[in-house]
């Protein structure tokens, strides 16, 4: 009996199995065996559905996250620039269309040529300056930072409703712009954007990440 008792414990005992001990991660020096991944600091097992659900809710949140400062306006290109619609002067600045968190584009890094030219329904103005030809006539013709007496005072942006330079000239990066006239409802006095005014609402300016 009392052997029995014995080979019986024996039997039970190699039954018992406690599985793998934990093994310890981070984020910079994962380490963990193929079909894990870095979980708070332990190798786990992943959850795919709710790997997929964070995942997606990032995704969302981040573009989401207007570049505008009411929250609203179209997203530009992939790289978080954003246009951001309203009328503007020197009182209501033209930079206070922008969140906090973005500012009036200088260049066109974060935007293609092609998304540039497939927005939609305004123009969206950068604080790039120059001068363009009279009413656009020739598009080989523009200046970046100033005018001439044969050029028109112009910002860069990205939209429709002005004109379009040619590649090589482009300033900043920009080739599509507006010039500042009153058919346009912009006018400027200045090279500088926040000296500007826009009288038409569906216009605005072009906000990227600062």
């Amino acid at each position: 009996m009392r052997l029995a008792a014995v080979f019986a414990f024996v039997v039970v005992a190699s039954c018992f199995n406690p599985g793998e001990p934990p093994l310890v991660c981070s984020d910079t020096n994962p380490g963990c065996p193929s079909g894990k991944v870095c979980v708070g600091g332990m190798c786990q097992a992943p959850d795919s559905d709710l790997g997929q659900i964070d995942l997606a809710s990032v995704v969302s949140d981040m573009s989401l996250q207007s570049g505008c400062s009411d929250g609203k306006g179209s997203a530009i290109g992939k790289l978080g620039c954003w246009g951001c619609a309203g009328t503007f002067s020197p009182v209501n600045k033209a930079s206070a269309l922008c969140a906090s968190t973005h500012k009036l584009a200088v260049n066109s890094q974060l935007i293609t040529d092609s998304e540039c030219q497939a927005i939609k329904g305004g123009f969206f103005l950068s604080s790039v300056f120059g001068g363009t030809n009279s009413n656009y006539s020739d598009p080989s013709i523009a200046i970046c930072g100033s005018v001439t007496v044969q050029t028109q005072p112009t910002f860069f942006g990205c939209g429709e409703g002005g004109g379009l330079v040619n590649a090589n000239i482009a300033c900043n990066g920009f080739r599509l712009n507006i010039q500042c006239q009153v058919t346009n409802g912009i006018s400027c006095a200045a090279s500088n954007i926040d000296s500007a005014t826009n009288t038409k609402a569906n216009n605005g300016v072009l906000c990227c990440p600062k």
